[in-house]
Formats: C-alpha cells, sequence, structure tokens
C-alpha cells in the first residue's frame, strides 16, 4: 500500500510531463545548420517571463534579427520577425517576455563542427562520406553523435509549461575539396589556396530552376540562398579548428567568382596526421552551408641539407629503432634528386640508432622540400617519415664562355677545355639544363695529364628568353665538381 502511495506522484508528473512535451527529430549533418521554430503560448492570463532551458553546446536560439530574417526568406517563410524578442539575463540565461496568452514564435538552430567519424550508434550506414566523395580515412575525433535534447519552457516558479524532446540523428555529408600538406613538426604553416566556387550550394543545387530569375548576372530563385544582392558571388568561411586564423577574400573585380582561401596554422609534434575543416558559406551568419574542404596536415620530422647544384652530396639520416627489429625500405617522393644508399631492403636493428645514407642530387638553385617514408617490407606499415629540405647553391664558376646562335634553330658548338692534372683524368659531363643543351658525343670525357680537348654541344632553341645562362659541369669518380663551365647564349 505505502508503495503504490510513492509511485503515484512520480507517475502523475511524468504524464504531465508527456503532455506538455512536442518530439522532433533532426537529421544533423556536419556544418549545416538546421533550423526550426516553435509556437509557444503564454497559459496566463497575464504578462509572464519565461527561461528557455537545455543543456547543448551544439543548439542555439536566433537572437539576430538580421539572421532569423534571413532564416525565414531561405525557408520560404513569408512572416515578419520580431526584433529583440528574446533577452538574455546576466548569467547567460535566456528569457522572453510575453503578454497575457500572447502566441510567438521561437527561432532554434542546430549545427554542430564535429568532423570526425559518426557514432556507431546511429543506425543505418556509419560512413562519414558519401558516394561522390574521397576515400573514407580513419580521423582522430568524434563527430556528431545521436542524442536526445530537452529543451523547457520554465515559469516564474521554475516549472515547466511546454519542453521540447529534439532527436539528433547524424547523417553522411559530402567533401567537396580535399587537400594535403606535409610540413615539420612545430611549424607555423602559412597557405593561400585560390578557388573558383560553383554557383549552385549543397542544398538549392538540384532545384535552381525553379522560380528562377536574372539580377545582377546571378540565379535567383524565391528562396535563394544568396545574401547581399549586390555581391550574389560573395561567400564566406569558417573553421571548424579554434587554433586555425582563416580569411576569404575577392581577387577580382565585379562579380568574379575566383577566391583565395588564406589561413594559417601551427603544425603539431610528428609523427601526427591532422585533419582541419574549412567550411564555405553564402551569409555571414553560416547558415546556407555551399562547400566543405578537408585539409590534412602530415607533421614529419624534419632534416635540413645545404648542397652543391651539379654535384651529389652525401648526408646521414639516423633513425632510432623501434622495440623489435624489422626489414625496411627507404621510398621518396622525389627519387632522382633524393637517392638512399641502401636501394635494398635492409633490417632496421630493434632499440638502437641506425644510420641510413642518402645521397641528394640537386637539379635547381632553390630551397625544395622532400619527403622520405620508411616502410615496413612485411606489413606495408610506414615507420618513419622525415621532411629532407634542400638548400642548394650554385657552385664556384672557373671558366665562362659567350655565344651567340639564331633564335628558334639548333645549333652544334664547341668549347675548349684543358686537363690541369699532369696524370689522366676521366670527368663526367653533367648541366642544369638538359632541355637546352645535348653533349654530342657522350658525356664522359677521358685526357691525359695537360692535354686538350673540345666538349662538343648541341645548344637547343630557346622561346622563353632572348639569352639564358647553361652550367656544364666536369665532375670527378666521386661526383665532385672539378670545373664549372658557364655558358652564356644569346639568341639573335
Amino acid at each position: 500500500m505505502h508503495s503504490c502511495h510513492r509511485k503515484k506522484p512520480s507517475l502523475i508528473e511524468r504524464k504531465l510531463a508527456e503532455q506538455i512535451t512536442v518530439p522532433h527529430v533532426i537529421h544533423a549533418s556536419f556544418g549545416q545548420a538546421h533550423y526550426f521554430e516553435y509556437l509557444f503560448t503564454n497559459p496566463y492570463s497575464e504578462d509572464h517571463s519565461f527561461e528557455i532551458n537545455w543543456d547543448d553546446d551544439e543548439l542555439r536560439l536566433v537572437t539576430s534579427a538580421s539572421e532569423w530574417k534571413y532564416l525565414r526568406r531561405i525557408h520560404s517563410i513569408r512572416v515578419g520577425v520580431e526584433d529583440k524578442l528574446i533577452s538574455i539575463r546576466s548569467n547567460g540565461t535566456p528569457e522572453i517576455y510575453m503578454l497575457a496568452n500572447e502566441t510567438v514564435s521561437i527561432p532554434f538552430v542546430f549545427q554542430s563542427f564535429l568532423g570526425g567519424t559518426i557514432s556507431n550508434n546511429v543506425e543505418g550506414d556509419t560512413a562519414i562520406l558519401s558516394p561522390r566523395s574521397a576515400a573514407i580515412e580513419s580521423l582522430p575525433g568524434g563527430g556528431i553523435h545521436p542524442r536526445c535534447i530537452n529543451i523547457s519552457f520554465l515559469n516564474a516558479k521554475r516549472n515547466p509549461i511546454a519542453m521540447i524532446d529534439l532527436f539528433i540523428k547524424p547523417k553522411n555529408y559530402c567533401i567537396d575539396r580535399v587537400f594535403r600538406f606535409f610540413r615539420s613538426e612545430g611549424e607555423l604553416l602559412r597557405r593561400t589556396v585560390k578557388f573558383y566556387s560553383s554557383t549552385a550550394t549543397i542544398e538549392d543545387k538540384h532545384d535552381r530552376d525553379r522560380g528562377a530569375k536574372k539580377n545582377h548576372g546571378a540565379i535567383i530563385t524565391e528562396n535563394s540562398t544568396i545574401y547581399d544582392a549586390a555581391h550574389p558571388l560573395k561567400k564566406y568561411v569558417k573553421c571548424n579548428n579554434p587554433d586555425v586564423i582563416c580569411t576569404l577574400t575577392e581577387t577580382g573585380k565585379g562579380h568574379t567568382n575566383l577566391k583565395e582561401l588564406s589561413f594559417k596554422y601551427r603544425v603539431g609534434s610528428a609523427p601526427e596526421t591532422s585533419a582541419i575543416y574549412f567550411l564555405i558559406y553564402d551569409d555571414p551568419h553560416h547558415i546556407s552551408l555551399h562547400e566543405v574542404w578537408r585539409v590534412f596536415i602530415h607533421s614529419l620530422h624534419r632534416l635540413d641539407l645545404n648542397c652543391v647544384l651539379g654535384q651529389s652530396n652525401h648526408a646521414s639520416l639516423v633513425l632510432r629503432g623501434s622495440s623489435f627489429s624489422r626489414t625496411v625500405q627507404c621510398y621518396s617522393n622525389l627519387p632522382d634528386e633524393l637517392l638512399v644508399t641502401a636501394s635494398a631492403p635492409f633490417i632496421l636493428t630493434a632499440n638502437s640508432l641506425n644510420e641510413i645514407g642518402m645521397l641528394m642530387r640537386p637539379r635547381s638553385e632553390c630551397i625544395r622540400d622532400i619527403i622520405m617514408n620508411v616502410v615496413d617490407t612485411d606489413d606495408q606499415s610506414l615507420v618513419s617519415s622525415w621532411l629532407v629540405v634542400s638548400h642548394c647553391s650554385s657552385p664556384t664558376v672557373t671558366k665562362s664562355f659567350e655565344i651567340s646562335i639564331p633564335r628558334g634553330k639548333a645549333v652544334n658548338k664547341r668549347v675548349s677545355y684543358t686537363n690541369p692534372y699532369t696524370t689522366k683524368r676521366s670527368f663526367r659531363l653533367k648541366t642544369n639544363a638538359e632541355h637546352l643543351v645535348q653533349f654530342r658525343e657522350g658525356n664522359m670525357l677521358h685526357l691525359d695529364g695537360g692535354a686538350s680537348q673540345y666538349i662538343s654541344l648541341r645548344l637547343l632553341p630557346n622561346s622563353s628568353g632572348s639569352w639564358s645562362d647553361i652550367l656544364v659541369f666536369l665532375n670527378d669518380d666521386h661526383d665532385k665538381i672539378e670545373e664549372c663551365l658557364r655558358i652564356r647564349v644569346s639568341y639573335v
């Protein structure tokens, strides 16, 4: 008997809560603003203030009149908005003051910027990408997780007058562009990407033909997502990572579609792969999603090398072994410039320092980034990644020649060279401009001590300028420069 009395109040409270609760479902997608309005009526015959309470950072009230107008326009709600409908208390709690028996429409937006993997609790396909996007990769961090958010409207005594059960069900999203950057750990990455944006938004691109009319060269529909008719191609950017600074600017004049996205990001410790997202919107309130960019930033160990153009530069990399020995092989994204002396697989000894010999053969005077990966040959797993930065300088020129040739024609020429040694020497001929000069009699020069010989050259036409400087290197058996000849060719 006493048990029934204890259960009765809780049962009554639950039934009363069910009577004043309205369910609402949102199929949430990354970066999309999901808008809904709730009609709330003051049940009292006198003016009253109501507190709006919920506990979720991804749900917000729309308090800006301009944002509310824009939301109603793109959702084809042809009703005006009331300015300053909702006020915020000093403690950050929203409240609404209503007249007796007044009914108002209260606007909400749910928007998530969690771009990781969707929780496995969601029903159906849990992939984060649609079929039209790139391959799926494992990303750190969680994405939108399914849940129920309770929104309560409380009176002055903090009793609920009305409630909303907002059910969040994640769905797939599309990646429009993917970028990858390989940078050294701790580096401040600065990048600017120029791009042309498409004229259709993600939500509207399939039904632009409905009710369309021209305005300043842009297609406008009744529920168009264009925010400013004077600048119909203007876009706005938001990054899901607060540590990223980004800006989006127009690069052309008038109604051009060319834009520049610039961002700055501090690279983490190696080895680490970060995925950041840039969301391009049609409006400054970040409501109408236009494109989603995914940017992978791979943090690598760094090795700087000082090199001389035209010769082989020796260097070594010290790599600490893991807890067990393994067979590995090294790969470079520029194998013509960065060679690993151990071209075959070798043993990486456990818990010890292993030295890897390298040869750097730069092809131009510049600072070049080369990626070298150490891969386990048994399971194809990545053991280590390095960013090898080549700082290349030009060698000392020992002799100079000036030659004039007809423009647009290939010409055979000869330059003389004398062996400065008293013994017989062999020299390997190389050049920094293979597209402008060829060695007609092979790339080896054999000279007795003090002997002279002509180097036969075939100078090829150059359509990009009136003159060019060609370097010819004479290297010894160790591929070190013995002589550097500079040939200035004038095209007349």
